[in-house]
């Protein structure tokens, strides 16, 4: 069955003329009620007040929005007229409330006051991913591609705003994605967050902020999305352009400088490429950055 639809369950001594009254008062098509409460009031001699009491009375409606994205069971809502349904059609739901309580159940136990980070945590475990239609998972495999909002905004949202930014707030609300780290609403978003995990099981390759590397003395800026304390603090992503072999029995000087702006310089260098000085004399550190920083991939 298509969603969104409504369930009705009629009273025990519900006539058949008034089943048929409420059955097109809840009808829905193209995602919105058939039928407008004044015109089937007017339709059936009766006034808004007494359509309203008619239904109530004589029957209780369930509105189905879509399946739960964790147990894929309907999320079924209780709804008492078309006004307090259309707040629900508007704002949809991803999870039912059964498994909405045992995530809040799991972050206490947890001990988690971070409730996006948890809610990334708790997609990521159970592959909200892979509930998304095909159109969905395209637009969130091309932002982990590009891991740039900036790229993203210039070379894909802006060209089809009306179809991806409806889908970025659902995986956003789905914790596939994080936009509100930044900005939200009415602010400025500068980024679109992502458990780096997802990366791999997406199974695509970042564009951005992946440089190529000739030796082992690399800088390394601090984690852009570091989620929890499993996670490391500094990461990058890395292409050799030649091979790197550190060879069996060779000795070898691992350094690590720590710069102004919080970033890392590792140094992997062996000791028979050092220049011929004393131990004490020998200075590790790079004479610069610039040295150090390989050139970026366009």
């Amino acid at each position: 069955m298509n969603y969104p639809f409504t369930k009705i369950e009629f009273s025990q001594y519900c006539e058949d003329e008034n089943k048929r009254i409420i059955n097109q008062y809840w009808e829905i098509e193209n995602n919105n009620f058939k039928f407008r409460p004044t015109e089937l009031a007017t339709e059936n001699t009766l006034t808004a007040q007494q359509l309203s009491k008619l239904v109530k009375s004589n029957s209780e409606c369930f509105l189905h929005i879509e399946k739960c994205s964790v147990c894929a069971n309907d999320i079924s809502i209780k709804v008492t007229s078309q006004s307090t349904a259309r707040k629900h059609l508007e704002n949809r739901k991803y999870d039912c409330d059964t498994c909405k309580e045992k995530f809040r159940t799991r972050m206490r136990e947890n001990g988690n006051e971070d409730y996006k980070a948890h809610r990334m945590q708790y997609a990521f475990d159970n592959k909200f991913w892979t509930k998304l239609t095909r159109e969905e998972f395209d637009i969130l495999k091309k932002i982990a591609e590009l891991d740039n909002y900036a790229k993203f905004k210039k070379q894909f949202l802006n060209k089809n705003y009306d179809i991806v930014w409806p889908i970025i707030h659902k995986l956003d609300n789905l914790g596939l994605i994080d936009i509100r780290g930044i900005g939200y609403e009415n602010r400025p978003i500068t980024q679109l967050y992502f458990l780096p995990e997802l990366v791999m099981e997406l199974d695509v390759r970042p564009n951005a902020n992946v440089t190529f590397e000739s030796n082992l003395t690399i800088n390394i800026p601090k984690h852009p999305n570091r989620q929890k304390a499993t996670q490391p603090h500094f990461m990058k992503r890395v292409v050799f352009d030649k091979d790197i072999v550190l060879e069996q029995g060779k000795e070898y000087f691992c350094s690590i400088w720590k710069n102004e702006d919080g970033s890392l310089n590792l140094g992997i260098k062996a000791k028979s490429d050092l220049p011929n000085k004393s131990k004490d004399e020998i200075d590790y550190e790079p004479k610069s950055i610039g040295e150090i920083i390989s050139k970026m991939r366009k």
